[in-house]
């Protein structure tokens, strides 16, 4: 699949995606060993604004969030000319 990142240059995951950046969110209680994006600590999925835009929504739709891991983040292409 083809990665897509906001204006921002952050990565746009899906709740089931994987990243070599994984980090377990500090909650006590998530994550329970899965290292999906949904439980890492750097996507927004369990944030409470992020649940609150989400509501209403389909709940067959999969879940996007953006990374905020700025080894995952788009670098601009600087042209020497």
């Amino acid at each position: 699949m083809k990665e897509i990142y906001s204006a921002e240059g952050y990565r746009i995951v899906s709740e089931v995606d994987h990243c070599p950046f994984w980090e377990k969110d500090t909650v006590p209680g998530y994550g329970s060993g899965a290292k999906d994006c949904f439980f890492c600590r750097y996507a927004d999925f369990r944030k409470e604004r992020y649940m609150t835009r989400m509501q209403g929504q389909s709940a067959e739709e999969p879940l996007y969030s953006i990374c905020h891991h700025e080894k995952n983040r788009k670098q601009r292409e600087t042209s020497i000319f």
